[in-house]
């Protein structure tokens, strides 16, 4: 994840701003995240999985995921510039580190551990439902330390119907962090309790098995207008809308007549960008008898992938033609290689001098980790500069 968060604040403090690819994958990573963890609370055999209530608990989670990230991105945007002053990288970089911490650390190893209990509480319930005749009622039950809240220790002992209207609200966990728990019995009910004057917080007043949901109350949400409300559902519908129609995709191959190697394109790969690519990749097969795949547009995670899989050399390369002969042109197509491919291949099309085309490489490079190799192709030639090299005082194209 670090290399995730890398690139997003890098975006944020050199774009002012976070693109809706950042966006998307940080909010896939949330989500599968607590995926996880709902897999791992929830775990019924295929015969006893209520499947109506998991995709109901996942949609829950995918739209606490956007909140959380549509949160992390206005905080880190809001960072950019602190009382009234815009910050450098090194003190925005800081800034932002806090808040990762926060969000991607403490907080969501809090949210996954809840994932996992209210997903185990929702798939014992469903086992309490379907043994009741056995054992009708349910006790409450909770742990005796310094760690436990009076209000959880007050509702300790107390056994009611499986059914009773007090499970619907208060079947643990009851807070974060929370480790009481229920158990099924026969014992008679307790009574004269008047059970709709117990108290709970709003957040935590949920039974995952009857609303199908983990997280009843997104705390993100908080503090939100109801049009940036509106505007997160908006966008979350629209990526499960893409979610579900790729996952409908069949994938089939196209070859390209070479004179030499083979080039394959993916029905998946972007059509924007398909015919440059395939003239990139024709040029690399006929030249040096490269075996050369032009991949999805995105990987199964939904993230965009790279331009192509090399088959011979075995690497993913990112193409890149530069068709404006400045060097931010080509500093952008480098920069928007991140989380893609660590390979790059640059097919220069404009009149750009060598000093220009150069500095814009080198410049890249020493500032983006991740850049491995830079191939230049220029004027029917091409040549291939490794990391080290371009880093060197002395190098020249």
């Amino acid at each position: 994840m670090s290399r995730l968060i890398e690139g997003y604040i890098r975006e944020a403090f050199e774009e002012r701003s976070i693109s809706e690819t950042q966006s998307k994958e940080l909010w896939q990573y949330y989500y599968k995240h607590l995926n996880k963890a709902l897999a791992e609370g929830y775990n019924p055999t295929i015969e006893e999985t209520n499947t109506e209530l998991v995709t109901s608990l996942k949609h829950n989670l995918a739209r606490f995921s956007a909140f959380k990230e549509t949160s992390f991105k206005q905080q880190i945007e809001q960072t950019l510039i602190k009382e009234g002053k815009v910050l450098s990288w090194q003190e925005f970089k800081a800034e932002a580190n806090k808040l990762n911490i926060e969000y991607n650390r403490r907080w969501l190893q809090v949210e996954y551990n809840q994932t996992v209990a209210n997903a185990l509480s929702a798939q014992k319930y469903e086992e309490y439902i379907a043994n009741k005749r056995i054992y009708p009622n349910l006790t409450y039950h909770a742990v005796h330390d310094e760690r436990t809240r009076e209000t959880h220790r007050a509702w300790d002992g107390l056994t009611l119907p499986v059914e009773h209207s007090f499970w619907q609200t208060h079947l643990p966990p009851n807070d974060w962090g929370c480790r009481c728990y229920v158990e099924p019995t026969a014992n008679p009910v307790t009574e004269g309790v008047r059970t709709e004057d117990v108290p709970i917080k709003e957040a935590f007043a949920n039974n995952p098995a009857l609303s199908g949901e983990i997280f009843p109350v997104i705390p993100y949400a908080k503090g939100m207008s109801e049009w940036q409300v509106n505007e997160v559902d908006k966008k979350l519908q629209k990526r499960l809308k893409k979610e579900k129609a790729k996952a409908k995709r069949v994938e089939t191959w196209e070859t390209v007549p070479t004179e030499k190697g083979t080039v394959r394109v993916s029905s998946l790969h972007g059509k924007a960008e398909k015919t440059e690519n395939t003239e990139i990749a024709s040029y690399l097969a006929n030249k040096y008898g490269y075996e050369i795949n032009l991949i999805a547009k995105s990987n199964e995670k939904g993230a965009k992938s790279a331009d192509t899989f090399n088959k011979t050399l075995q690497i993913k390369q990112e193409y890149k033609r530069i068709h404006t002969p400045t060097i931010n042109a080509v500093d952008k197509a480098l920069r928007s290689t991140q989380n893609q491919a660590n390979f790059v291949v640059l097919d220069i099309k404009a009149d750009i001098s060598d000093d220009d085309l150069k500095n814009a490489i080198k410049g890249r490079v020493r500032r983006s980790e991740w850049i491995e190799e830079v191939v230049v192709i220029r004027n029917g030639e091409d040549k291939t500069y490794l990391r080290a090299d371009i880093l060197r005082e002395d190098w020249r194209l």
